[in-house]
């Protein structure tokens, strides 16, 4: 690039070559920038654009100027379309002042990015806004070069590239002279189809005026095999020119020769026209760079400011007369200027760029901003560095929320392994170091509204600030100092003056002094939760301080109650734990009675029944005389009884062992265990008729013994109920049950029962049919509830009376 300001020359005596050199000056510096920026009228037609907004809309000039911006950009909506985000350049043009907001953008390859917009007022001489300058910043993490590794993904999508390029491409035959090859941006471009285009002399092409020089550089590209920008004119099919920028390349056969030229026409028309426009640009391009939405500045070699863009200015708060002269580095901080001084300046002078540098610039006020610089250099013939253009982005909101995120998820963390009391200690030196704070301190405010209760102070300020008892303290509101104002006033309150407070009440003894403070109150609904507080700040509090001290405030308070909730659900549990074992205690004593009960049930009640049957045994020996058959009858109801009663003993010892019983579950095949049952009944079923039915039975998980006494039972009531019957049926088989369970059955034609007494089938000592029908003692059924129970199944019954009867039980599935 050609030096703007030649050896000698100011910017100052109005020259035209002057206005000139400084249109391309500013032209270098607007297009060097790392963003899009667009200029719009009132029409919210395009006026102006940048080459990186070209790059990302994939377009060229012609294309772009005099549109439409919202038919361009996908950045940008239609000022009446109806969206929901309001538009930007609509606010500007009502307002006149810059605004700023995030939309979705799509690049020119379909990639939808998040971006921020800031669009700028361009003023006119009565003071209308007469343009608005769009700068469309990506957010940190997207990266356009996304975009470029899709399109390397395939090969047509190159094609396509080359294409509709917007450059034109050709290929020439050297010997021939005639076009071989050509793009569509070339046909379409001089309005012919690529078949009148190909096998066509390459000098067609070109208008009358400039055919000479076009066979000129001919012959010269036939000796050396290059031509570089050689400005030439096209002519289209209408008669038309267009303005070009040729570039040719060859390419040659194994011996050097050249077989093939390879061209590149740029459309240079654009350009020509506002090169003769230049007189008439200078001022906007001066205006657009001082309107750009990011601060510029341009250093001479020494490193000293020559030009600074207004929006610099006004972000880091300095007149024009305060910084021009001065060196770059003395508005950055300490850290930085090392760091640019010992790190980026070396790698800068070599290569003459850097990009999107980390650094902080300090505010006339002192406050420090967080931005990401980007600069190149224009050099002279020898390669010194003549001038350099920076552009800096303010991104200390990105980095404050960036830096309040992870301090939020720190935080989290933290408290799945501390108290409450280290968290909220934890999260005051958090909001110490975001914003620079010396102390900090957090209250609890009670249920009344009007106790407060310290919880805790910051670290640093216990160990070097404040040695004031009180922690836990509970006290009024009306004895404490001038920060409850913020529980009156139910916001935040900063005091940024504090000793010219007129209604504070003094610090007790070891308290620190404070010189600057800001308490923020917890509010949940109408009432205050909690408050945190921070004082001495270097600097004053402002309301991005609040924003910050709000957040974690509300993150401790939100902790805190969870670990309350946490600390009294460990109590509770420790209560259940005792109330637990004061449980099993008092089973295991009414266990050890229970087997007291069982070995009296098993010896003292047994002995009176040995009595008896051995008095009835002596009495019928002892008897000379036989008895009458009433007498007989008497004797044969004593003996049945004490049988039943000792049978009855038997049963009751067998149930109540088996609620004791431990299971040892295993693999149990129910059909063989059905069969086994089935044989050792056979003396009972001895003479009768009896049609057995066995389906398919399944493999199931439980204990086999138990599992035979609960079939035995089930088919030994299948016999017994059966006997009236000239011919018993009697089923046995399983049926699907609910998910993840075998349900068996046991079906017989017999007496059956009514279902309105089902439920007392499975109790103890229940029957439903009197003794003199049917024996037996009404333990069975509970033993098979007890049994399928302590296996997780289920039993119910179903029946018709004098009909048939079914018993089910369910088992889960292996």
């Amino acid at each position: 690039m050609d030096n703007p300001f030649p050896k000698g020359k100011t910017l100052l005596n109005g020259s035209e070559k002057e206005l000139s050199e400084i249109e391309r000056y500013y032209r270098t510096l607007i297009n060097s920038l790392n963003e899009d920026l667009l200029v719009i009228d009132r029409e919210y037609r395009i006026t102006d654009i940048n080459n990186m907004a070209l790059q990302t809309l994939g377009k060229t000039r012609q294309e772009v100027i005099g549109h439409l911006c919202y038919e361009i950009s996908h950045g940008l909506n239609e000022p009446c379309d109806g969206h929901s985000s309001p538009c930007p350049l609509r606010q500007v043009f009502d307002i006149g002042e810059p605004v700023k907001c995030r939309h979705e953008h799509i690049t020119s390859t379909g990639k939808t990015e998040h971006v921020d917009i800031l669009a700028s007022p361009i003023m006119d001489p009565e003071g209308n806004v007469s343009h608005v300058i769009e700068a469309i910043q990506p957010l940190p993490g997207c990266h356009w070069d996304q975009a470029e590794e899709t399109l390397k993904e395939s090969e047509a999508r190159y094609m396509d590239l080359y294409e509709n390029a917007p450059d034109m491409f050709a290929s020439v035959n050297v010997k021939t002279a005639l076009i071989e090859e050509c793009n569509n941006t070339l046909a379409n471009t001089l309005g012919y189809s690529k078949e009148e285009i190909i096998r066509r002399p390459v000098f067609d092409i070109y208008h009358p005026g400039c055919l000479e020089e076009a066979k000129e550089a001919f012959k010269f590209f036939a000796e050396t095999g290059e031509i570089h920008d050689k400005e030439l004119q096209l002519q289209r099919k209408d008669g038309s020119k267009i303005d070009v920028s040729l570039n040719v390349t060859s390419m040659r056969d194994k011996d050097g020769h050249i077989l093939f030229s390879r061209s590149t026409l740029h459309d240079i028309t654009a350009r020509k026209r506002a090169e003769g426009d230049l007189r008439q640009s200078e001022a906007r391009y001066r205006m657009l760079y001082n309107n750009t939405p990011v601060m510029l500045h341009s250093i001479d070699r020494e490193g000293r400011l020559i030009s600074v863009s207004d929006y610099w200015l006004t972000t880091l708060g300095y007149t024009r007369d305060e910084v021009l002269g001065c060196k770059s580095t003395e508005f950055l901080s300490e850290k930085s200027r090392r760091y640019i001084s010992e790190v980026v300046l070396s790698e800068f002078m070599q290569t003459g760029h850097c990009h999107n540098i980390e650094c902080q610039f300090v505010k006339k006020n002192g406050n420090i901003l967080d931005c990401l610089l980007s600069a190149i250099s224009e050099r002279d013939t020898d390669g010194q560095v003549l001038r350099s253009m920076a552009v800096i982005i303010d991104i200390t909101d990105q980095k404050r929320s960036i830096s309040i995120n992870m301090s939020r998820l720190h935080l989290i963390q933290f408290a799945e392994t501390h108290s409450l009391d280290e968290i909220l200690e934890e999260t005051l030196n958090e909001v110490e170091k975001l914003t620079d704070s010396l102390i900090g301190f957090y209250h609890f405010l009670e249920d009344d509204q009007k106790t407060l209760c310290l919880q805790n102070w910051s670290t640093r300020t216990k160990a070097k600030f404040c040695k004031a008892e009180g922690k836990g303290l509970h006290y009024a509101i009306s004895d404490a100092g001038v920060w409850v104002d913020c529980i009156y006033q139910q916001k935040p309150v900063i005091h940024n003056d504090y000793a010219s407070l007129p209604h504070r009440k003094g610090m007790p003894e070891g308290h620190a002094e404070v010189t600057r403070e800001l308490v923020v109150p917890v509010l949940r609904g109408e009432r205050i939760a909690a408050i945190l507080g921070i004082g001495n700040k270097p600097t004053d509090y402002n309301d991005t301080d609040i924003e910050t001290v709000s957040l974690l405030a509300d993150l401790a308070w939100e902790i805190a109650e969870r670990k309350r909730a946490q600390e009294e659900i460990r109590r509770l549990n420790q209560e259940l734990e005792q109330r637990v074992l004061d449980r099993t205690a008092q089973l295991e004593a009414a266990n050890k009675e229970l087997d007291a009960f069982a070995y009296t049930v098993s010896h003292d009640l047994r002995a009176p029944l040995r009595h008896i049957e051995g008095f009835l045994d002596l009495l019928r020996k002892t008897i000379e005389t036989p008895l009458d058959e009433q007498s007989r009858y008497y004797m044969d109801n004593i003996s049945d009884s004490a049988n039943k009663m000792d049978m009855l003993i038997d049963d009751l010892l067998s149930f109540s062992r088996m609620g004791r019983h431990a299971l040892s579950f295993g693999p149990v095949d129910l059909g063989p265990l059905v069969r086994d049952v089935i044989r050792e009944l056979e003396p009972d079923s001895a003479g009768r008729k009896i049609t057995w039915r066995i389906g398919d039975l399944p493999m199931v998980d439980g204990e086999a013994a138990l599992l035979r006494i609960v079939l035995d039972n089930l088919i030994s009531n299948a016999l017994k109920f059966t006997q009236p019957r000239q011919q018993a049926k009697i089923e046995i088989g399983s049926i699907p049950g609910q998910a993840s369970e075998v349900v068996i059955f046991v079906r017989d034609n017999g007496v059956g029962f009514d279902m309105d007494y089902a439920d007392k089938l499975f109790g103890v000592f229940q029957r439903l049919h009197r003794p003199d029908e049917f024996e037996g003692t009404g333990i069975g059924l509970a033993s098979v509830r007890r049994i399928i129970a302590k296996h997780g199944g289920r039993t119910w019954a179903e029946s018709k009376p004098d009909q048939s009867a079914t018993f089910y039980f369910s088992l889960p599935q292996p």
